[in-house]
């Protein structure tokens, strides 16, 4: 691992422990009920995956949305950069909970290629992780994605507007809500991003919506806030499938 790797690793179980250790969980905006965050993703994506590949949850946080999804899909497997949060997640979970728990760094390409080798081909469900990663290291990212997902796997990425930013500052004018310094809070812009990211020639597009909401905890007003995002459930485009713009949202 090299230390930017390590500073980013470092970056988010800090801030993880000190979530944990003065029990804000309540604070991070995005860990918000699942029965009405997963659900609405599931909806989404579920008709694209096929069921008997695993679901991996990359970027779990606490696993408030990876044990609901766990309710629905045969194997699931909650990652996160942050050993804290993964503790966290693994304490909190009851004995009947079916979910898998794991220490990942998506920038690490050798873990990738490590993980897809004892799991096979998986369906990932990304949550408001893309805007995190910094600009320069998101086609290492976008190159984890596709060695997880091999040739059957399924991605559904939710993630932020690029009129997201004015929104959040809106809803937390009072400073309540937590958020780790190495947020970058640029949003994914759908209509160039997508193109720049997930090109045509190696991403197959099965589904895209642009006016949906990421949801959040409940605010001081007791209301939960609706955080302006997008969404893209995405196939790897394999060597022998031919390309064509009008085969892009098939």
């Amino acid at each position: 691992m090299d230390q930017k790797q390590m500073r980013y690793r470092r970056h988010w179980d800090s801030y993880w422990r000190q979530i944990v250790a003065n029990n804000l969980q309540g604070r991070v905006l995005w860990e918000s009920a699942p029965e009405r965050s997963a659900w609405e993703d599931m909806e989404r994506f579920r008709p694209y995956i096929n069921e008997a590949l695993p679901l991996l949850d990359l970027g779990c946080g606490s696993g408030k949305q990876t044990r609901f999804l766990a309710r629905h899909f045969g194997r699931v497997i909650g990652v996160d950069v942050s050993p804290a949060v993964v503790e966290h997640a693994q304490q909190t979970s009851d004995d009947s909970s079916s979910v898998e728990w794991r220490v990942f760094n998506a920038l690490n390409t050798k873990e990738a290629e490590a993980l897809h080798a004892e799991l096979g081909d998986m369906n990932i469900y990304v949550r408001g992780v893309f805007h995190v990663i910094d600009e320069k290291d998101r086609d290492i990212f976008v190159s984890t994605l596709e060695t997880l997902l091999g040739a059957q796997g399924t991605l559904y990425q939710i993630e932020l507007t690029v009129e997201a930013l004015a929104y959040v500052r809106a809803i937390n004018h009072d400073g309540s809500l937590r958020f780790p310094k190495v947020v970058q809070p640029t949003g994914f812009n759908i209509s160039r991003d997508k193109e720049k990211y997930f090109p045509g020639n190696r991403w197959m597009l099965l589904d895209e919506g642009e006016n949906v909401t990421l949801h959040t905890v409940a605010l001081k007003n007791g209301e939960e806030g609706a955080v302006p995002a997008n969404y893209l459930v995405l196939r790897r485009r394999v060597s022998n499938q031919a390309y064509t713009e009008e085969n892009t949202l098939e």
